[in-house]
């Protein structure tokens, strides 16, 4: 994701907002890594951010660009466990005409394409053990690599890289390599979650409520005292992402020029759940995948609500029921849907924890197949215009998918030209 580039006079540093001496510190630690960063030069340090969702790693990522040398050339973002595993190596590395089925024309990979400024990889826990190795590769050389290609290619890129995960507890787990944990983590910055930062709650309500009202040409909402203690009481598990998501809907939704405590609460979504017990009956702690299907089953099969409990986004959430192959059939009970949020059902059984019993259930489900022929047509006025099958047939299958999302689509291996994106209740079964 390409962002524009911030008012000139104005510290990037600024847009963290806060008082609290942890968010001081930040800013301190930015400053100062700013002089060890300049174009051009090979042993630039890589960044490692590890902090709770919501908790702002993204915009940390963009303001460490935007205070160094690298400001006037590209940001780009990345979300490695959105991409699907088969075409990850493609778009970070980029391939060569030939390099497979439909690949016409050489293509730059991201790496290339963010030469001489900054590539963010978040969720850098999602990448595959196999293209860990090459990300090494390119981080120890500066070159990459693209998919059939012979030779190499130099690359002068800052990598930040992001996390929510604890990265030390996966190269424990073998689920992350070391050797690439300790060339990322050169400096590693640790953001505090919201309810580590005192009256720095109150200061971005403050924040939120002015930005939002000058958004809407609004005049923003006053709040009691009785809602400043709320809003230091709460937990805030989504932390300053779900702050703002609760000022913004109530500068939308409130009638009255004043905020209390009552009209807060009414409008917060959190679900009264508590955190799942991370311990089997014998004190020894859960696995990952034993983790997550307690979270799904006190979260009663809601796919948001549980990633809620784990401290997950929702995004993050799909890609590791996926990998341990855990979903949600009907004998777990009807899904409860989070207002504003879409529950992903899938079609997968999820087995049962020690100790508990389940009947075996089989029922009958319709399936719908959804099948699209993409015509190119030639361009108007005699111009010549070339297009790229597969970066077209890629952009309008990711498309589709955004759209038809709140069925819980989950992407299945294949080629490009041909993919197959299945969906629970009802199945659907798309073909680009």
């Amino acid at each position: 994701m390409l962002h524009r580039r911030p008012s000139p006079g104005i510290h990037p540093t600024t847009r963290l907002v806060g008082q609290s001496v942890a968010i001081q510190a930040l800013q301190a630690q930015i400053c100062r890594l700013t002089a060890f960063d300049t174009v051009d030069n090979p042993h630039a340090p890589t960044l490692l951010l590890q902090g709770e969702t919501g908790t702002g790693k993204g915009l940390v990522a963009r303001v460490i660009h935007d205070s160094g040398p690298r400001v006037q050339g590209p940001y780009i973002e990345v979300n490695c466990a959105a991409i699907p595993e088969t075409m990850l190596e493609a778009e970070l590395f980029g391939f060569e005409a030939g390099a497979f089925t439909d690949a016409r024309r050489a293509k730059p990979g991201l790496f290339e394409a963010a030469s001489g400024g900054t590539l963010f990889l978040d969720e850098i826990d999602a990448l595959p053990l196999g293209l860990q190795a090459k990300l090494l590769t390119a981080l120890e050389e500066k070159r990459v690599r693209r998919l059939g290609a012979v030779t190499a290619r130099q690359v002068d890129v800052k990598i930040i890289t992001a996390t929510q995960a604890v990265l030390a507890d996966r190269v424990a787990a073998g689920r992350f390599r070391a050797d690439l944990y300790h060339r990322l983590a050169v400096v590693l910055l640790q953001l505090p979650p919201l309810r580590a930062r005192g009256k720095d709650i109150l200061v971005l309500a403050e924040y939120f409520l002015h930005r939002y009202a000058a958004a809407h040409r609004l005049s923003p909402k006053r709040l009691t005292r009785a809602a400043h203690d709320w809003l230091l009481a709460q937990a805030w598990p989504g932390n300053v992402r779900e702050l703002s998501h609760v000022l913004e809907r109530a500068t939308l939704l409130h009638p009255g020029a004043v905020l209390n405590a009552q009209a807060l609460e009414q409008l917060c979504l959190t679900q009264p759940l508590s955190p799942p017990d991370l311990e089997s009956d014998d004190h020894k702690p859960l696995d990952e995948a034993a983790q997550l299907q307690r979270a799904l089953v006190q979260a009663k099969g809601n796919v948001v609500g549980a990633a809620r409990l784990l401290g997950l986004s929702r995004s993050a959430m799909r890609y590791r029921m996926q990998r341990y192959k855990i979903g949600l059939s009907a004998s777990q009970g009807e899904p409860h849907a989070v207002p504003g949020e879409t529950t992903c059902v899938l079609s997968m059984d999820v087995s049962p924890l020690e100790g508990e019993t389940r009947a075996p259930r089989s029922e009958q489900k319709p399936v719908a197949f959804l099948a699209i022929s993409l015509t190119l047509s030639p361009p108007s006025g005699g111009g010549t215009q070339v297009y790229e099958p597969w970066t077209t047939t890629h952009h309008l299958e990711q498309r589709i998918a955004e759209k038809v999302q709140g069925f819980g689509g989950v992407a299945l291996p294949g080629p490009p030209a041909l993919r197959l994106v299945a969906f629970g209740i009802p199945h659907v079964h798309l073909l680009t």
